[in-house]
């Protein structure tokens, strides 16, 4: 794979199912997802079992997700349905 530094590329690489940008992604944005979910729960297990919730689910129906011009919004109000 290519260095992919731009989050739309990035994202389309994911739904393709780019096993390395699915990778990518989840390294940059879990630490931001963990701080942002303990401004809604203090449940520090349910927030991580929350977290591996939205990977798995994202990673199963990366074909039939849509496009994002914005990873990290998109990943927070996920979350935050969760």
């Amino acid at each position: 794979m290519t260095k992919i530094y731009d989050e739309e590329a990035l994202w389309d690489a994911f739904r393709t199912g780019d096993h390395e940008a699915f990778t990518k992604i989840y390294k940059s944005y879990v630490n931001v997802l963990y701080s942002y979910s303990t401004g809604i729960t203090q449940d520090r297990e349910l927030i991580k079992d929350c977290l591996h919730d939205l990977f798995v689910e994202l990673w199963r129906n990366h074909a039939t997700i849509g496009k994002t011009t914005s990873i990290k919004y998109y990943l927070m109000a996920s979350i935050k349905r969760n």
